[in-house]
């Protein structure tokens, strides 16, 4: 979730400094979002990511995007 105060992850402040209205969000814009498994992570060693062709479920990844503004 980005909101008005922060950035959060399943509720969890993940980011005081990214707000929404630093996005410049509107209906012409692409969202792109990064995975990634930082080198100095915890618990480092990746994950899995399955797709439409690839792996288990014949699915593409989606996102939800919902903007209250």
């Amino acid at each position: 979730t980005v909101n008005e105060l922060s950035t959060y992850i399943d509720g969890i402040l993940i980011n005081d400094s990214i707000k929404i209205n630093q996005l410049n969000l509107n209906e012409d814009n692409n969202v792109t979002f990064k995975v990634e498994s930082k080198e100095n992570a915890k618990n480092k060693g990746g994950f899995n990511i399955f797709a439409k062709n690839f792996g288990d479920y014949n699915q593409d990844i989606e996102m939800s995007v919902k903007y209250e503004g």
